[in-house]
């Protein structure tokens, strides 16, 4: 048996040597045995899924695999009900060049199964927001006031890392993209509350100028209502 570290050069050796067949054995067994597995929940989704793609572009039945563990995807997420498989159904669906069928795909399991939907939705969400889907966007951006603490604890504690400590140039990495992942969450949350004109929109505008004026960071607003314009 392949140890899983070695996995995925053993699979690009049987590129390289046109063992397309072994290949393709390899590439699936990575996924299937990965799933869930924290340590390759990255290389799964990416490296995997477009080694596989690739492979499918001059080996048309690793192409016709990889379209049937798309369908096999959606099948599994409602027969197991784990939303994991809704992100695997999505990667594919990327790398298959077919963005659009997760967001039909979400849309028909808002209006059939809301259970199962707002499981999933954290998958969808950029989407739902680029597509102005503001009115579905709300229904499930439940206690946005929580969700928007939540976001800035979590950003707060890597800004006082960042500050405090001697920070390498790792720490400065993973600042700037805590960052960047606070100022387009925060701005999802108050695009969806503006567009639909509730109460909550303006108390949180306070909350957000509060916390970053007390930390100096009030140029990040700026940032805030830079994307909100765009």
């Amino acid at each position: 048996m392949i140890e899983l570290k070695h996995t995925l050069e053993k699979a690009r050796e049987a590129v390289k040597l046109k063992n397309y067949t072994n290949a393709l054995e390899i590439y699936n067994n990575f996924f299937e045995k990965t799933f869930k597995n924290s340590a390759k929940y990255g290389v799964r989704l990416s490296y995997c899924l477009s080694e596989w793609a690739a492979l499918g572009e001059i080996y048309p039945l690793a192409l016709r695999k990889l379209e049937n563990k798309k369908d096999e995807s959606l099948l599994l997420l409602e027969k197991e009900r784990e939303p994991e498989r809704f992100h695997d159904y999505f990667a594919i669906c990327n790398k298959l060049k077919s963005p659009e069928l997760p967001y039909q795909e979400f849309l028909r399991l808002h209006k059939t199964d809301k259970t199962l939907s707002s499981q999933i939705i954290h998958f969808i969400w950029d989407e739902l927001i680029e597509k102005e889907e503001w009115e579905i966007c709300l229904e499930y951006l439940n206690n946005p006031l929580e969700k928007y603490e939540l976001y800035f604890n979590n950003f707060d504690a890597i800004f006082k890392k960042h500050v405090y400590d001697n920070s390498t140039e790792n720490d400065k990495e993973i600042f700037s993209h805590s960052l960047n992942w606070y100022i387009r969450e925060t701005t999802n949350i108050l695009l969806v509350l503006k567009h639909n004109q509730t109460i909550d929109y303006n108390l949180i505008r306070k909350r957000i100028s509060s916390d970053l004026e007390s930390r100096g960071l009030s140029k990040v607003e700026i940032l805030i209502d830079r994307k909100m314009n765009n």
